[in-house]
C-alpha cells in the first residue's frame, strides 16, 4: 500500500473494528498498517471483508494475512487461466510462456495445440491434469533450488 492509500485503509479498518465492538487507537491502526502494507489496498480490503466473514473475533492482522498469501493450488490456477488467456490472446500455435514451470505443465496436459483445441467437456479434465503437472513440477523445481544451495557434503567430508 501506499501512503495515498491511508484514508480507505483506515476506513475499512474501522468498518471492521466496528463490527466487532472493538475500541480502534492510533497503536492498533499502525500494527495491521506495518503488517499488511506489502499488499495493495484493493487486496487487503477484500482479505479484511473475508476475514470479517469468517471470524467471530476480531482477525489479527496474521488471520488477515491468511487470506492474502497464495497457496500453490491457487497459483497453479492462476496459471491456468494465464494459459487460456495467453490462447485467446495469439492462439494455440504461437501461444508460449515464459515461466518453465507452466511450460512444463502445457505439456503434461497435452500442449498448446490441445488445450486450444478442446471442447468444452475436455476442458476441465485438461485444466485438472495442467494443475497437477503445475503443483508437480512446482516442487520438484523447489527440491531443485535447495539442492543447489546445500555444501556438497561428500567434499566437506574429504576435507575434515
Amino acid at each position: 500500500m501506499k501512503n495515498s492509500d491511508m484514508k480507505e485503509f483506515n476506513l475499512t479498518l474501522a468498518m471492521m473494528f466496528d463490527l466487532f465492538d472493538k475500541e480502534i487507537t492510533v497503536p492498533k491502526i499502525e500494527i495491521y498498517w506495518d503488517s499488511l502494507k506489502q499488499f495493495t489496498i484493493g487486496d487487503v480490503c477484500i482479505a479484511i471483508r473475508k476475514a470479517c466473514e469468517n471470524n467471530i473475533f476480531l482477525p489479527k492482522p496474521v488471520q488477515i494475512k491468511s487470506y492474502l498469501v497464495k497457496d500453490d493450488k491457487n497459483l497453479a490456477m492462476d496459471a491456468w487461466l494465464e494459459v487460456l488467456a495467453e490462447i485467446k490472446r495469439v492462439g494455440c500455435q504461437d501461444a508460449t510462456a515464459s515461466d518453465q514451470v507452466i511450460k512444463k505443465a502445457v505439456l503434461y496436459a497435452g500442449g498448446w495445440h490441445a488445450i486450444g483445441m478442446a471442447k468444452e467437456k475436455e476442458i476441465q479434465f485438461l485444466q485438472n491434469k495442467f494443475i497437477d503437472g503445475f503443483l508437480s513440477y512446482k516442487k520438484q523445481c523447489a527440491i531443485k533450488q535447495i539442492e543447489n544451495n546445500e555444501p556438497n557434503v561428500k567434499n566437506l567430508i574429504g576435507k575434515v
